[in-house]
């Protein structure tokens, strides 16, 4: 009789079958061996885009019964937004379904400290037109000429450079920007020559953003003829310093006070914003002035540091820096400095990352409030295993000679589950502030280091500003 082996899922029996054979007296015993054949296997991995779009199919092939490398990779300037790239796919019999991975156009930062050279390109092949050095960064000048009453000009650049960064697509190679910083031209006043005056006397401070052009300004000075003479005194009539104003006579005169070091004016209205010269000299102005005082600053950093010893052996350091200050009230005259308390920051909370399998030592490093008593600090955490219960052993099936229909679906169940995956996270937490280290206000500081020379100094030059209208609001004291 006719015999058609059995179908096997995935591979072709041969032959295919053995026909029916009508025996007489001159047919032999025969043998026929059948075999079977895996047949070839085809599935395909599909990038797609947000909007659906393909934008590059990989085929992977093989054989039934084989576990075959994808060798498929991202498409070049773009990224992974949903699945993941297998690196091997199993064929079975059953029929493998295409993989599908969502991606989006990858980005760039660029510094503007590392700008674009001309001509680079994305990983896609797109000519990046833009983030170059022109684009992220400018150079504005403020060039102040002087010429002095000898005809001799001096002349000093006032550069600020300000920048801004940008991000390019990688799929593209369009550039997008970022804002523009700002700079600062600082404000200039010319030296003062006896018997002359400076125009202008004073070129304002400018802040410098991107619309800021190139500028020129030219000063020069007027003869004077006439004097008037500014006495400071202290509350007893004692001389302190003086000032002479000099000027042509009948003009009116601005006046840039010249205190003496360390000291203010007991009433800042009694000090002459402008004098006018008269046809005779020895005109004589009386101001009454007193020590100055201000407003020093302390600060100091101090650190937690946590060390997170991950069960691979790695490490991870976490540094959490506060900076905290303390004001005073600083004689000018005599150095005499009165403090007041520190001020007082926090350590944030802190809990190491989870990861499957074992325990932190630590679970979580709580917050601390940090004052003047407070020193640096150290903590450690590592990870202890968490101990698995034993599994029951379980029989294994009985193979048979020929493979069966629930064989078969036991393969395509075995095909179709996905391998367990742990993802673990880590979080690092880390506050850190830094701050000026004086301040004419109640404010905290803005940068972290500080020397009480440079504080004192910088003190002594915004008092003097104040008692103008050009530092703010002044602080009257008796």
């Amino acid at each position: 009789a006719d015999f058609t082996p059995g179908q096997v899922a995935g591979y072709t029996a041969s032959p295919a079958d053995v026909p029916a054979v009508t025996v007489d007296s001159e047919t032999t015993d025969q043998t026929v061996n059948i075999s079977y054949t895996a047949n070839d296997q085809t599935t395909h991995i599909n990038y797609v885009d947000k909007d659906g779009k393909t934008i590059k199919s990989d085929t992977v092939s093989g054989k039934t019964g084989q576990t075959v490398k994808t060798n498929s990779e991202v498409p070049a300037g773009w990224k992974i937004i949903d699945g993941q790239v297998p690196e091997t796919i199993h064929f079975t019999g059953a029929h493998t379904d295409d993989i599908t991975i969502k991606i989006e156009h990858g980005k760039t930062s660029v510094d503007h400290t590392k700008p674009i050279k001309p001509g680079a390109k994305t990983p896609s092949g797109k000519e990046i037109k833009g983030a170059h050095e022109s684009d992220l960064n400018k150079t504005i000048t403020r060039t102040i000429n002087v010429t002095t009453p000898d005809g001799k000009m001096t002349t000093t650049k006032q550069v600020a450079k300000i920048y801004r960064d940008a991000t390019v697509d990688d799929v593209t190679g369009e550039v997008t920007y970022g804002d523009w910083s700002e700079g600062t031209w600082a404000d200039f006043t010319p030296g003062q020559v006896a018997g002359y005056t400076a125009s202008p006397a004073d070129v304002p401070a400018v802040t410098v953003d991107s619309e800021t052009t190139d500028q020129t300004v030219n000063i020069s000075y007027t003869a004077n003829e006439g004097t008037v003479l500014i006495k400071y005194v202290d509350r007893d009539g004692n001389e302190i310093g003086r000032q002479v104003i000099t000027g042509h006579v009948g003009d009116t005169i601005k006046v840039t006070p010249q205190f003496p070091e360390n000291w203010v004016p007991v009433d800042p209205d009694t000090v002459p914003a402008e004098v006018q010269i008269k046809e005779e000299n020895g005109q004589i102005i009386i101001v009454v002035v007193r020590h100055a005082e201000k407003d020093p600053v302390q600060t100091k950093k101090v650190t937690r540091t946590i060390t997170v010893t991950t069960p691979d052996g790695q490490t991870k350091t976490i540094k959490q820096v506060v900076t905290i200050s303390r004001y005073g009230d600083l004689d000018l005259v005599t150095g005499q400095i009165a403090w007041q308390p520190w001020t007082t920051a926090q350590w944030d909370v802190f809990k190491p990352a989870a990861i499957a399998g074992y325990t932190p030592s630590l679970a979580e490093v709580p917050a601390v409030t940090v004052d003047g008593e407070t020193t640096d600090q150290t903590v450690d955490i590592t990870y202890a295993a968490v101990a698995t219960p034993a599994q029951p052993e379980h029989q294994a099936p009985t193979a048979s000679d020929t493979p069966d229909a629930q064989q078969a679906t036991n393969q395509k169940a075995d095909s179709n589950a996905q391998p367990a995956v742990t993802v673990v996270t880590s979080q690092q937490t880390a506050t850190a502030q830094q701050a000026e280290s004086t301040t004419n206000s109640r404010r905290l500081p803005q940068t972290g280091n500080s020397h009480d020379a440079s504080a004192l100094a910088g003190l002594g030059l915004a008092s003097l500003m104040g008692l103008f209208g050009l530092g703010g609001k002044r602080r009257k004291r008796d």
